[in-house]
């Protein structure tokens, strides 16, 4: 009459329930858990069923596995493995399937209708230690929603629907870091996920900097041949860039047997000096006293001094007359002279006296340079006012371009 024997069941149990694949709809989970469950075991015999939810009739007894009478009715320690999967229909609720094993260490009594009696006799029981439970519902989630399972809620997620990468840069935002260190190469592709490749084009493909390209210890932002590596000679190696011929002289420093000739040193094959030939030396006649120079007197038209187009900088070949005009000066030391700068009549007036005055004073300039005393030369710039040709040709403007000197005091 065993359907008349009811046995109640009650788990009070807290666990820890993982999910494979947190990320998905389908996720298959496992769990651990420990607790205690209340097994009472009671004779219905004559009492018309079961009797609802919580049966009254008496708690049977049985016996331990050495033989000594025992009432089924205990609380024991229980420890529980779960495996199942779930189906979520929405963040915070699911379908789920699975079932759990209980586990009860030191529990000697008999599990009813599961007894060994048909094996053993009714003088023994069976001592099982196990309830396998089997399930089938729907699991519903408090607490904060978290669409995209990546252990953030919403509220601090700050990309809800793109799940964390969690590799522990900045993990604390929810929102995936595909390139942690932003040099444009996806971390699973970089190699140095932390280190921003410097895209130099050396090596960039494998996402680390590479501060040194040649590797001779000058790092590139200082090395002039950052591809080119430092031969480390003793010669110039602060630029990071190698020198074959140190000397110069046509012949590389690994073949040169003088590898520091002097500059301009004509060598032979090896790179030595090559042995030069006395030189016979025939005495020069001293030249000539120079021609007595002509005394300033009145004015002057300093032909030959040109000046750079539309600067106060002397032309090279004007020296030739300025020196000429210092000899002129220094052979008689009584003479003052005005330095008159004149231009034609292209620009306006004020550039043109400007710049006739900077070309009188680089005059002056020179000559004080030859010798002169300053006190003897007076620049003034006159700008358009004094032509002496026609400033509607080209010829008459390159007339009037001009540097006078006129003696004072005359």
């Amino acid at each position: 009459e065993s359907e008349e024997i009811y046995t109640s069941i009650w788990h009070f149990r807290a666990g820890l329930l993982y999910h494979l694949l947190a990320d998905r709809a389908l996720s298959p989970y496992f769990g651990l858990g420990v607790g205690a469950t209340k097994l009472r075991v009671k004779d219905m015999r004559g009492r018309g069923g079961f009797g609802g939810l919580f049966p009254g009739g008496p708690v049977l007894e049985g016996y331990d596995t050495e033989g000594r009478r025992q009432k089924l009715d205990a609380t024991h320690l229980s420890g529980t493995v779960a495996a199942g999967i779930e189906w979520f229909l929405h963040p915070r609720f699911a379908l789920a399937a699975g079932g759990r094993y209980h586990l009860f260490p030191g529990n000697d009594l008999d599990n009813v209708g599961l007894s060994a009696d048909d094996f053993f006799g009714p003088e023994y029981v069976d001592a099982n230690t196990g309830l396998a439970e089997l399930h089938l519902g729907f699991t519903w989630f408090f607490g904060s929603v978290d669409r995209d399972r990546d252990g953030l809620s919403d509220g601090l997620d700050r990309c809800p629907d793109a799940a964390e990468d969690i590799d522990g840069f900045q993990d604390a935002d929810g929102c995936p870091d595909p390139d942690n260190d932003g040099d444009g190469l996806p971390d699973e592709f970089d190699r140095c996920p932390e280190s921003a490749e410097d895209v130099d084009g050396y090596q960039d493909a494998d996402g680390c900097p590479d501060l040194d390209n040649d590797g001779d210890g000058v790092p590139d932002h200082k090395d002039a041949c950052p591809s080119a590596a430092e031969d480390r000679d003793g010669f110039q190696d602060g630029d990071g860039c190698p020198d074959p011929d140190n000397d110069g002289d046509g012949v590389p420093d690994q073949s040169d047997a003088c590898p520091d000739t002097p500059a301009g040193v004509v060598v032979d094959a090896r790179g030595c000096p090559e042995p030069v030939a006395p030189v016979e030396v025939t005495p020069v006649a001293p030249e000539p006293p120079a021609a007595p120079v002509a005394e300033i007197k009145g004015a002057l038209i300093l032909e030959g001094v040109h000046f750079l187009t539309g600067s106060a900088e002397l032309a090279p070949d004007s020296r030739v007359v300025l020196d000429t005009v210092a000899r002129s000066l220094l052979a008689y030391p009584e003479v003052r002279i005005e330095i008159q700068g004149h231009t034609d009549s292209a620009g306006s007036a004020a550039s043109n006296e400007a710049l006739s005055l900077r070309r009188a004073e680089a005059v002056r300039d020179y000559l004080i340079g030859q010798g002169v005393a300053a006190a003897r030369l007076r620049a003034v710039g006159y700008g358009e006012r004094f032509p002496i040709a026609s400033n509607s040709t080209a010829a008459g403007q390159a007339e009037n371009r001009r540097v006078e000197v006129h003696r004072l005091g005359d």
